[in-house]
């Protein structure tokens, strides 16, 4: 049972886009990112049937988890994360189903507020593009682990908690995250993250972001994380990426445009040489340039197959012609001020 009682408690949390720094962050450089207005939203309450039930309306799926298997799930997760650092197991398989990381979270603030998990069930609305590097994982597990926390210890944690256990949701789909994605879905607005560091907000003037969906891509986050360590984790190539990230950030605060459009122009060609941006795209951001645009991908990008993700595109006029030739989605976003919050039972505002 729950210590408050409330009957329901739900949180929303946004997505994020990296506009510069993304590999980058990895490998100790800064990054520039924010958050945006793709609000996930975890509704928690309590359920009939014993253990704990997930609901994922948007895509029709149910999963159920025994109370055994609630006791026994966080410990066996770690322990193959384990495996995978010690490079005896491919990130791909820590987790049986990516859902898992839902039940992961809801395990782990359990755990934080020293309850078990009996009658619980758990309902996400997720609001970013799956696997498009837009923090869509970081979003999900920060909105369950404020509902849960509410929900199971009566009280809201506080910001470090979350960015703490989100962390740790998160290193069981991405391997060796920075943080940057807990850290600006967690607190809303803009930051300068650099790893192992207090995350930096940074005072951007209002920004919208124009992006354009290139395809969901083949390899995962954590994939592409691995195989640019393995060909460029030991390059100069990081510092050049941090020198770019840091005139991106002086571009956007003097809102000097031609600035700007140099630095992402520069960023892209980085992200191309780490093998991270398809061919497709490639031929896309191309196009772009060669009427007066700048784009680079805002994720992981991918290292096989044709889709990339999001990608940021910056300049004087929309892209909508280009995305339509190349059948790319075109999306409008603000950036979300307000991070992870509570929206519904115990403290709720």
């Amino acid at each position: 049972m729950p210590h408050s009682l409330q009957n329901t408690c739900a949180a929303l949390a946004p997505g994020k886009l990296i506009l510069s720094g993304e590999h980058a962050v990895v490998h100790g450089q800064p990054a520039l990112a924010v958050a945006v207005d793709t609000p996930t939203r975890a509704i928690v309450r309590q359920a009939e049937g014993e253990g704990l039930t997930v609901l994922i309306p948007r895509l029709r799926r149910v999963l159920q988890y025994g109370v055994g298997q609630m006791r026994n799930l966080a410990p066996r997760l770690e322990a193959r994360h384990a495996e995978f650092l010690a490079c005896r197991r491919p990130i791909r398989e820590v987790l049986d189903d990516p859902f898992d990381l839902i039940a992961y979270a809801v395990a782990r603030v359990a755990r934080r507020v020293e309850r078990e998990v009996k009658r619980c069930q758990v309902e996400v609305e997720i609001g970013p593009p799956l696997g498009c590097g837009m923090g869509s994982s970081a979003a999900v597990g920060l909105a369950v682990l404020a509902a849960g926390g509410c929900w199971f210890g009566g009280r809201r944690l506080d910001l470090a908690e979350l960015i703490e256990e989100s962390i740790a949701v998160e290193q069981l789909q991405h391997g060796n995250p920075s943080g940057v994605d807990s850290f600006v879905c967690a607190c809303g607005g803009a930051c300068r993250y650099t790893r192992g560091q207090p995350g930096v907000p940074v005072p951007l003037p209002p920004l919208s972001l124009r992006l354009v969906h290139t395809g969901t891509p083949e390899s995962t986050t954590g994939e592409c994380v691995s195989r640019v360590r393995e060909t460029h984790g030991k390059s100069a190539i990081w510092e050049q990426f941090g020198e770019i990230t840091r005139e991106v950030e002086e571009a956007l605060l003097r809102e000097d445009q031609n600035a700007l459009l140099a630095a992402v122009r520069r960023n892209h060609r980085l992200l191309v040489e780490i093998g991270v941006v398809p061919k497709r795209v490639q031929a896309f951001i191309v196009e772009l340039e060669r009427v007066g645009l700048a784009a680079k991908i805002c994720g992981a990008g991918a290292v096989g197959g044709a889709g990339g993700g999001m990608v940021w595109v910056t300049g004087s006029s929309p892209p909508d012609a280009l995305c339509r030739s190349f059948n790319y989605q075109p999306i409008n976003l603000q950036v979300d001020q307000h991070g992870t919050r509570i929206v519904d039972g115990f403290g709720a505002r």
